[in-house]
């Protein structure tokens, strides 16, 4: 706070904006332009868990001139959390920044691909159940786990038992990274939607396979909603459901006129989502608000 003041004092901007602002609201108070809070799911969490920090921050977040959501997931949950929504609020997503370092390189056929930590919300566990029910179809995919967290021991015990092939590869450089995307039919996100809150704010890894060509599928839930479009650049399934992710896997992997039509919607799909696209939204945004 003292050096938001110090920032006020030296050149009075027209406009903050203010990232979390569950709590980070504090920090725009010291200045006396508009004011703009970007809220993300993670905030939203926090006061689930401790509920004290809405009604201490309810008056400075609702007198901000503007609020953005990450996606309208995040939007709805503002709302449900915190009693009511803003009356200026809107959608932007965040931008993805990734460039992919590698392209047309030759694709696994059945290589499905996971990125993200591995902690329980995110359910690889359910994944690995769909690949055994795939398995059992005749269709012998296999699955790379990019991330690590304390969940790995488990899903590496789980795939044993399931006979399901995984490779966990870690975190790894964003080259290494552009290789996995783009070798992989199919990127699968299969978060849980769990009581405390947790669940995809938007999905990154989603959008950032997109940009190599690579059709996805998500748990409907979340962020995802967002990014999404049914049968155009890939496919939801029932969260939890195995049987639904087999099913819809199924489908993708064993046809390849389908497939060829997703992949390249999911390139038109991330050009949405690239910096300079974003910045004009933040743009248009600023100026209407200064106006």
């Amino acid at each position: 706070i003292l050096k938001a003041l110090q920032v006020e004092r030296s050149f009075k901007p027209d406009i903050v904006h203010v990232h979390w602002p569950i709590p980070n609201v504090l920090w725009a108070l010291p200045f006396s332009g508009k004011r703009v809070l970007h809220c993300h799911s993670t905030g939203l969490t926090l006061v689930r868990k401790y509920p004290i920090l809405g009604k201490l921050l309810h008056r400075p977040i609702f007198s901000s001139d503007f609020i953005v959501f990450n996606s309208t997931f995040s939007m709805k949950d503002f709302a449900k959390v915190m009693g009511k929504q803003h009356p200026n609020s809107k959608v932007i997503p965040m931008p993805v920044s990734f460039e992919p370092k590698v392209l047309n390189v030759k694709r696994d056929p059945k290589k499905i691909l996971f990125v993200g930590r591995n902690v329980y919300w995110k359910g690889v566990d359910i994944l690995i159940k769909a690949l055994a029910l795939l398995n059992e179809r005749g269709i012998n995919a296999t699955l790379t786990v990019v991330g690590e967290g304390p969940q790995q021991k488990e899903w590496k015990n789980l795939a044993d038992q399931l006979g399901v092939p995984v490779i966990f590869k870690g975190w790894i450089s964003q080259k290494e990274l552009s290789r996995e995307y783009a070798t992989a039919k199919v990127l699968v996100l299969p978060s849980r939607a769990v009581p405390d809150g947790w669940t995809e704010g938007l999905g990154v890894v989603l959008i950032e396979a997109m940009m190599h060509g690579t059709p996805v599928i998500a748990s409907r839930a979340g962020g995802p909603l967002d990014v999404i479009v049914e049968g155009k650049n890939g496919f939801f399934f029932e969260v939890e459901n195995e049987k639904d992710l087999s099913d819809k896997l199924w489908m993708l992997l064993g046809d390849p006129a389908l497939w060829h039509s997703l992949s390249q919607n999911a390139k038109h799909t991330a050009k949405r989502y690239m910096p300079l696209n974003i910045a004009k939204e933040f743009l248009s945004l600023y100026l209407t608000i200064h106006d």
